[in-house]
């Protein structure tokens, strides 16, 4: 399973790496950049896009589950925007991703959303 946390770690070091301190260092600004480019770029592909690869006898594959959920628990809140659902663990379903025939129940995967979803636009602000 690929982790949005990559996607993170890799914009904090573009971050870092644009950072008026390392103007004298160039080639260690160049490396943080690139550095963080290549884990967010490869956990961004492996979150938003379905590929199967096989590399050195592995096989490396990816469901693009979380576009689908975070679909569906826009439904849910589009459904209850004002008081949510309360307190649950699922707000969405979404396609298993090792490709089980039964649709399974989701948290939000991303936290603004699983707040609204959950309290509603009210306490979501809040």
């Amino acid at each position: 399973m690929v982790s949005t946390g990559w996607v993170a770690a890799g914009v904090a070091a573009i971050v870092i790496g644009r950072a008026p301190a390392l103007a004298e260092r160039p080639r260690a600004a160049r490396a943080l950049r690139l550095g963080g480019g290549a884990p967010a770029a490869g956990a961004l592909v492996g979150v938003l896009v379905s590929l199967k690869l096989e590399v050195a006898g592995r096989t490396v594959r990816t469901a693009a589950v979380r576009p689908a959920i975070w679909g569906s628990a826009l439904t849910t809140v589009a459904t209850f925007p004002l008081i949510g659902v309360g307190a649950a663990p699922f707000l969405a379903t979404a396609p298993d991703p090792w490709g089980g025939p039964v649709p399974r129940l989701w948290d939000a995967h991303q936290a603004y959303l699983s707040v609204v979803g959950q309290f509603g636009i009210v306490w979501g602000a809040l």
